[in-house]
């Protein structure tokens, strides 16, 4: 009976240690400065490809990174932190792109706009 008692005991603690929350790291950056740095990236890296694509010149992918993380203020070590983080965390990594996938379609929006007014004034 007490065998019983203690293999017990050691799953409940099994389950509810599987159970516990993965936290966010300390150095993680907060969720919507991660989702608009993840936005500048994806816009950046599109760029860098179009241009490579029509050979305009020869920018390297690598600094143009760096200096989006400049822009938010955001470590090499803190951005891998957070992407670490969500990638445990598929469920919260994918709410985190749906926003940054609207985020892109409305800068896109707002893009085909501002060159349908700069084309209506000419």
């Amino acid at each position: 009976m007490k065998f019983k008692i203690i293999i017990t005991s050691l799953l409940f603690v099994l389950v509810l240690s599987s159970c516990q929350r993965d936290p966010l790291p300390k150095n993680a950056i907060e969720r919507d400065k991660y989702i608009g740095v993840l936005v500048d990236v994806h816009i950046a890296q599109a760029l860098y490809t179009d241009r490579l694509r029509i050979n305009i010149d020869s920018i390297e992918s690598e600094p143009l990174y760096m200096s989006v993380l400049d822009k938010h203020g955001v470590t090499e070590d803190e951005m891998a932190a957070t992407t670490r983080f969500y990638t445990r965390n598929p469920r919260k990594f994918d709410k985190v792109y749906a926003e940054v996938l609207s985020q892109i379609s409305l800068k896109l929006e707002e893009g085909k706009e501002e060159k349908e007014n700069i084309q209506i004034n000419k």
